[in-house]
């Protein structure tokens, strides 16, 4: 276990092990370059005010690829802030990207990134142009809250999870980004590709489901005595919160 001088909310590493990390409620919106051996801040980025009467919104997810860090922003309307690891500076902002960015995740299929925010889109983003080229709806007039994804690969899935306003996980063909399947609320996602299986964390019930990939039937749940909240698959895949 590592301390820094920051509540930590959320990290992202990058191929050399270099661990990115912005401050939890942190309103300052900074970005740290924590070394994972020792806990010492190597570098620390802290970007400017959008006015002098308002401070920065905090971060919420950090995704690292390519030498790039993009930083989702929690603010309306909501944007992310791209980060060049190498010089560590900020390289550019896509903005526009709804209400509150929160979940981010790359995907090899599409070779695109893909941003949740809680407008209820899945924002599709190509990361040589940083360029918003689609957004993706569940197109049953609901609102949605769109919050944490999970990829299936073989078969060009994408898993979204809302615990809030929709209380679904719903699943996005991403090669016409329509919904083909919908399940019960969860909040924390996990794709376990070699089982077939996905991970669900449900705060209200204070579970965590085991579903077939396939038929998003339940095969296993488990209660605890307090809130789940974010999933790990460890090498026998057994969910670790």
């Amino acid at each position: 276990m590592r301390h820094t001088d920051l509540k930590n909310f959320g990290t992202a590493i990058d191929e050399q092990g270099s661990v990115f990390t912005p401050p939890t409620l942190h309103w300052d919106g900074a970005i740290s370059k924590v070394d994972a051996q020792s806990g010492k801040v190597l570098q620390r980025l802290v970007f400017p005010a959008k006015s002098a009467k308002k401070a920065t919104q905090r971060v919420r997810e950090v995704l690292w690829h390519g030498n790039e860090l993009y930083v989702g922003r929690v603010a309306d309307p909501g944007y992310i802030s791209v980060v060049d690891t190498k010089t560590f500076k900020l390289k550019t902002e896509i903005k526009n990207a709804g209400k509150w960015v929160t979940g981010i995740i790359y995907s090899p299929v599409t070779e695109r990134i893909y941003a949740a925010n809680g407008s209820g889109e899945i924002l599709v983003i190509n990361p040589r142009t940083h360029r918003i080229e689609k957004r993706w709806t569940a197109g049953d007039g609901k609102e949605y809250l769109f919050l944490n994804m999970a990829e299936d690969p073989s078969t060009g899935r994408l898993f979204v999870t809302d615990d809030s306003k929709g209380k679904a996980t719903l699943v996005f063909d991403e090669r016409t980004g329509k919904v083909i399947a919908a399940t019960g609320d969860s909040l924390g996602i996990k794709f376990d590709a070699k089982r077939n299986e996905i991970f669900i964390s449900q705060r209200e019930s204070k579970r965590v489901l085991q579903l077939d990939a396939t038929t998003y039937a339940v095969k296993n749940s488990w209660s605890f005595e307090q809130n789940p909240n974010s999933l790990l698959i460890d090498r026998i895949t057994i969910p670790c919160m």
